[in-house]
């Protein structure tokens, strides 16, 4: 059975007869038997009961284990566990650790002879490294309460084997909705029933659920000498709630994720610690090893914005949201640490471990996101923008679709954890016109060869027109799989093998890539930055040709990775010395529809007729509407002579039909996604801002190249003194960001890196607060 239906089926016993459809309630402490030395199975409520029975079942089911037993609280289930032990016996547990716990261990369990060490169970090695012949189990919570840590289930898992000790997991804060430890080589899972699997905030219960039936049977003899089992109104509180775990705790999630965004956006706000932001340190792992990334949240209030005054100001202020103890429940609550969950915790040991005087813990409930977000920033004084329909503040997760920018991190040597702000797609939903016809498409479940339906040309036309200022034929059109497949295809139609062919560095690439693979000759006329701005030496460029016969020349408008947009003066001066030299001209405008405030993209083709008779002029939605996978060019040609030239070295490649999928979008994107692109490029206008006050106030030796277009800002590190290998390991390593090296893109690429802002704003500023941070730490090294 599906997990869903365990949560409400997998706790039946065979011992009502009647049919009821909820289990009954046995509160009975004893039990009649039949004769002398016969039983009915069940003698004493301390031992065994049905009703607890039925939950004991369906836990053991849950989480994949042998057996599973139900305590009156889950420090009694906690407590239990310290009984397996002996005097003299050592454990390492987490260092971040449920203050309860940690006072179990601190108070009773050293007093009965028990010895601890404490391990960042994040780190594999370390943990190891704590292990003594006397070490009998490791202890983790994953993740952990309350900074919220995550530890690698499997890689503890092997070590405990190898040594042959017990591996506990205290699973409170997932649940086996989210997470099944037995699965991932666990021996013992621990929950504190009271939290999510009970979630009514009404019942204290403890469940423990053993990998084998030989551990469950000394916790069972454990439980009944101790008398620390559960009640069975409180076994019938815990099943009812397990009904509706899985919907419950799904729900939360999708509410915590929002909260865990708007907080992180906050300015007050320092530290997030949520599992389910793409820059938490355990993500990648948590995506490894669970299903879900759960509703706990802990975040930490800047000093700056008042320190302990606003924590103060927020726990007296909140309405909706509940000042107490506990989590897990429907009902929102807001928890702190340091006097409350952990209070038990030296001041000065808290401190060392991040359990600040300024940090608070939420646990989200099923509450609406909006009104719990509006709670908070109330007891702030934040005013909440709601002014983003297009949803660009959301963060995707995109981990496992296969993303280039995503998927593969460690498969090209990065580490796992890295933030991609790499390859040029955006990290937004494209359009919803787009959704919707493709939507339709699909449900039509045919997807024969297909051609452009009636009005596909005029939607780009007017898009052209409307947007440029440039009318477009429908005879100059080609369309093709990508502008890199018609770089590659005018290159061989337009000239022969050493062929010369003019490229202007740093710049996208695939240029000198394509050049090379079709055994043409690279000429480079490299641009000049002067004063932040890049220009052309227009003397080098006419040089450049002459001396090296060029007979082709790939310009890139807007300018990848420059950002510059071309005015029509340097356009005209560049076709004016390749008309007078015979040299035909391939302009990438891939980016053409991204331009900043105060900067206006010139299309190439509205030069004049002159010109455009000698130019191939590469277009594309896929940048504009993020939609690159779908793989959809419009190539313009006005020249009959070059178009026919150009088609054969098309059709030579035995390409023929496009992808149905990207006529569709594209069609439906020029057609209705206007109104969501002015949006979006709002928004990224937006994120230039940050990027740009970063860079100007918080990122020493630092200079961004102050962008017209585009969304890849160029930014130069020489200030800091690194370049080459130094930098991109700095960057990658250090910061923790998978940037765009700028050597690959050309003589003049040294000491810089292309920056993709094309993502929610949280994520930005997160990447660029790692890059302060590991800029600091390179500092006071």
């Amino acid at each position: 059975m599906e997990l869903e239906t365990l949560c409400i089926h997998g706790g039946k016993v065979d011992t009502d007869k009647s049919g009821a459809i909820s289990t009954p309630i046995y509160q009975t402490a004893t039990y009649a038997h039949p004769a002398l030395g016969q039983s009915t199975g069940y003698d004493y409520t301390r031992d065994t009961n049905p009703t607890r029975d039925a939950l004991e079942a369906a836990m053991a089911k849950l989480e994949g284990g042998s057996a599973a037993l139900a305590f009156a609280s889950g420090m009694a289930a906690a407590t239990a566990l310290m009984e397996m032990f002996s005097p003299g016996d050592h454990i390492v547990a987490s260092d971040d650790l449920y203050g309860g716990s940690w006072r179990l261990f601190h108070r009773i369990s050293m007093k009965n002879g028990l010895s601890f060490d404490w391990a960042d169970t994040s780190d594999p090695e370390k943990t190891e490294a704590l292990i003594r012949p006397e070490t009998k189990a490791i202890f983790i919570e994953t993740p952990t309460n309350p900074l919220m840590h995550v530890t690698d289930i499997r890689a503890i898992a092997r070590i405990a084997r190898r040594h042959r000790i017990l591996l506990i997991v205290d699973n409170t804060f997932l649940s086996p909705v989210f997470q099944r430890p037995l699965e991932l080589g666990a021996d013992i899972v621990l929950h504190s029933a009271t939290k999510y699997l009970a979630g009514h905030n009404d019942t204290v219960a403890g469940i423990l659920v053993c990998r084998t039936d030989e551990l469950a049977e000394k916790l069972k003899f454990i439980r009944l000498t101790t008398g620390a089992a559960l009640a069975p109104f409180d076994s019938w509180l815990v099943l009812r709630g397990l009904k509706t775990l899985s919907v419950r705790l799904k729900k939360q999630e999708e509410t915590a994720r929002q909260i865990a965004l708007w907080l992180a956006s906050c300015p007050k706000i320092g530290k997030v610690h949520y599992p389910g932001l793409p820059t938490h340190k355990g993500h990648g792992i948590s995506l490894g090893q669970a299903s879900g990334f759960g509703a706990m949240i802990s975040f930490e209030v800047t000093e700056a914005a008042g320190g302990e005054g606003l924590v103060r100001n927020i726990l007296e202020k909140v309405s909706l949201i509940r000042f107490a103890e506990s989590l897990g429940g429907t009902e929102t609550l807001i928890t702190y640490p340091a006097t409350q969950t952990h209070a038990a915790i030296p001041e000065d040991e808290r401190n060392a471990r991040g359990i600040t005087n300024r940090l608070l813990r939420l646990s989200v409930g099923l509450e609406s996101a909006d009104d719990l977000i509006a709670d908070l920033a109330r007891a702030m004084d934040i005013a909440v923008s709601r002014d983003d329909p297009y949803h660009f503040d959301e963060i995707i997760d995109r981990t496992g679709t296969g993303s280039l920018k995503v998927d593969f991190a460690e498969a090209r040597g990065k580490p796992k954890d890295v933030i991609p702000m790499w390859v040029a797609d955006m990290d937004f939903r494209c359009p919803p016109a787009v959704t919707a016809a493709l939507k339709k498409m699909t449900e039509h479940a045919i997807y024969g060869y297909s051609e452009p339906k009636p009005g596909y040309f005029s939607a780009l036309q007017n898009w052209f027109s409307r947007r440029h200022h440039w009318d477009v034929r429908e005879e100059w059109l080609v369309r093709t799989p990508g502008v890199v497949f018609a770089l590659c295809a005018a290159i061989r139609a337009l000239t022969k093998e050493n062929d010369a062919i003019l490229i202007q560095p740093p710049v996208y690439y695939p240029f000198a890539a394509s050049i090379r693979d079709n055994r043409r000759k690279l000429v480079e006329n490299q641009l000049v930055l002067c004063n932040g701005r890049y220009t052309i030496d227009l003397a080098d460029f006419e040089r450049k040709i002459i001396d090296n016969k060029v007979r082709l020349f790939i310009l890139c408008n807007p300018h990848n990775p420059v950002g510059r947009i071309w005015t029509k003066a340097e356009l005209t001066a560049m076709a004016d010395i390749c008309r007078a030299h015979d040299v035909k001209i391939v302009s990438d405008e891939i980016h053409a529809d991204f331009a900043f405030p105060g900067h206006a993209y010139t299309p190439f083709g509205t030069l004049g007729d002159p010109y455009l008779r000698e130019a191939v002029i590469c277009t594309a939605p896929s940048k504009t509407f993020n939609i690159a996978g779908l793989q959809v060019s419009n190539i313009f040609i006005a020249d009959e002579e070059i178009r026919r030239k150009f088609r054969q070295e098309i059709d030579a490649t035995g390409y023929s039909q496009m992808n149905t999928a990207g006529l569709v979008a594209a069609q439906a994107a020029y057609e209705e996604g206007e109104e969501w692109f002015n949006a979006l490029l709002t928004y990224l206008t937006g994120n230039l801002a940050i990027l740009r006050q970063f860079t100007e106030k918080r990122l020493p030796g630092v200079t961004l190249i102050e962008p017209e277009g585009t969304y890849l800002p160029w930014l130069d590190f020489s200030g800091t003194g690194m370049k080459g290998k130094t930098l991109d390991d700095f960057i990658v390593n250090e910061a923790g960001l998978w940037l765009d090296d700028g050597e690959i893109f050309g003589p003049g690429g040294e000491g810089f890196a292309r920056i993709n802002i094309a993502c929610p704003a949280v994520i930005l500023k997160l990447a660029l607060e790692r890059l302060e941070a590991a800029l600091k730490n390179r500092k006071n090294r």
